[in-house]
């Protein structure tokens, strides 16, 4: 986090955690081998110690994967030899031709031969330096640990959800209270990893890896240890020797690595398992479903809080807008796509978070009367440096225009349309069509006459809202 318009850059970087590191963690624990702190664990199968894992292979591997900078060379460094495998086995002689005719197979345009299935990036061992055998194992463990992550994933999400809406809730913000080291610390990472013991984990100059349980640390716990680890590592800056409740492991002298322990809080029984709403609706029943299973952006739903509001259809195509309450009282409004498969059946194809735009747009821009607006955000690809569209939706601020529907055209003759209904358009195409971008919107009234016209995508701020700005 950061303040826009600062003249102060220092920021933190919070959560997300990455799950090479609790990848890391999760093989300490399925092994059962104990390196300090992370020593609270059961003895597990002994499969890696059998291939001659140490203390010493682990922590090493350990801390190049919690450096971003190290982590994120070792991961490069591995995808380019095997992106050198690849260019052989598929023939081509660089990336460029690669990437021609992958694009040529996506477009359904290609004459060449189907190209070879890719091959598995195995990402989380990128920085093992160690033995080849033991580097195998963890290939192998890799595909198991794909396979529970998303537990482990969610207990992150739900302590990160919590934490936000807490500190939103707050007095003051992270950010604020951390002030004081803004000049004596550089740039702050704080990052989650699950492990079954509460500990903070640092590494000088800036880093500090919390482990989370679930349900634990809460915002209070978290504010406090964060502010106390900070401090460590900016005592530590200032080379100032005094008391500490963290314990130094390894590194050089003058290159602090510690630690400090918790005391695992009482988790509150969860929630009664609530049961999933059934539609008759089978298209709306793929929606409840998704928002049942998506516990990346919300906590639980209360099922009697869901509302369609709008919906849109196209060939192969359809869009809903929905809003739902989750029973701690946080609003959502969510827009959902799906499309369909080349069998006729139905997959998800995404969505994002929506707004009242009708109602609420006088909020976000400045006031604007003399024409209708056109809110329009859309998806798709670049190939050989051209812009291409796959999808656009948004809403249509009518001002008393009456438009009726909204066309979308493009100097290579092109053209999509739509009608507007309950405010809102929907345009989609498939990829092959290759429909270039940028695009002209069209905006036309009832009796056909063409009332507004904007470039889609702008490069910034429409001209017209920069205009109001100006004034």
């Amino acid at each position: 986090m950061h303040l826009l318009h600062s003249r102060d850059s220092w920021h933190y970087r919070q959560g997300g955690g990455d799950p090479a590191v609790d990848f890391c963690l999760w093989v300490l624990q399925r092994d059962g081998l104990r390196v300090p702190p992370f020593d609270q664990h059961p003895n597990g199968d002994g499969s890696l110690r059998a291939l001659g894992l140490t203390v010493d292979d682990w922590q090493t591997w350990f801390l190049r994967t919690l450096d971003p900078t190290q982590s994120n060379q070792d991961v490069e460094q591995l995808r380019q030899l095997q992106l050198a495998e690849y260019l052989k086995i598929s023939g081509e002689p660089d990336l460029e031709h690669l990437e021609r005719r992958y694009r040529a197979e996506r477009l359904k345009i290609s004459t060449d031969p189907p190209l070879p299935p890719p091959l598995e990036f195995s990402r989380y061992q990128a920085s093992w330096k160690g033995s080849i055998a033991i580097r195998n194992k963890l290939i192998e463990l890799e595909k198991y640990y794909r396979q529970i992550i998303h537990q482990r994933d969610r207990w992150r999400e739900d302590v990160e959800r919590s934490l936000s809406r807490e500190e939103h809730k707050a007095a003051t913000w992270l950010y604020d209270d951390l002030k004081p080291y803004h000049k004596r610390i550089p740039p702050l990472s704080i990052c989650f990893a699950t492990y079954e013991s509460p500990l903070d984990y640092l590494i000088a100059p800036a880093t500090l890896l919390v482990t989370i349980q679930e349900g634990q640390p809460g915002w209070q716990e978290f504010r406090k240890r964060v502010l106390d680890a900070v401090a460590e590592l900016a005592a530590q800056a200032d080379r100032r020797r005094r008391p500490s409740a963290y314990t130094r492991i390894g590194g050089r002298i003058d290159q602090l690595i510690a630690y400090r322990r918790y005391q695992r809080t009482s988790v509150p029984p969860p929630l009664a398992k609530l049961e999933m709403p059934r539609l008759d609706d089978p298209f709306r029943q793929m929606i409840i479903e998704e928002l049942w299973d998506d516990r990346r952006h919300h906590g639980p739903v209360d099922p009697e809080t869901i509302r369609f509001l709008r919906e849109k259809q196209r060939p192969g195509w359809r869009l809903y807008e929905v809003t739902f309450q989750e029973f701690d009282g946080e609003q959502h409004r969510l827009i959902f796509m799906l499309q369909q498969n080349d069998d006729g059946s139905w997959r998800y194809h995404g969505g994002g978070t929506s707004s009242d735009m009708q109602n609420q747009w006088s909020k976000v821009v400045a006031p604007v009367h003399d024409h209708p607006l056109l809110f329009l955000g859309t998806q798709g690809f670049i190939m050989d440096n051209r812009q291409y569209l796959h999808i656009a939706h948004g809403d249509v601020i009518d001002n008393g225009f009456q438009v009726e529907r909204v066309r979308l055209v493009n100097d290579a003759g092109q053209v999509l349309e739509d009608v507007v209904e309950d405010g809102y358009v929907f345009f989609a195409c498939k990829l092959e069509e290759q429909v270039q971008l940028p695009m002209q919107a069209e905006l036309y009234d009832r009796q056909g006459k063409l009332v507004w016209r904007q470039k889609i995508p702008d490069q910034g701020l429409p001209p017209w809202l920069k205009l109001r700005y100006q004034r």
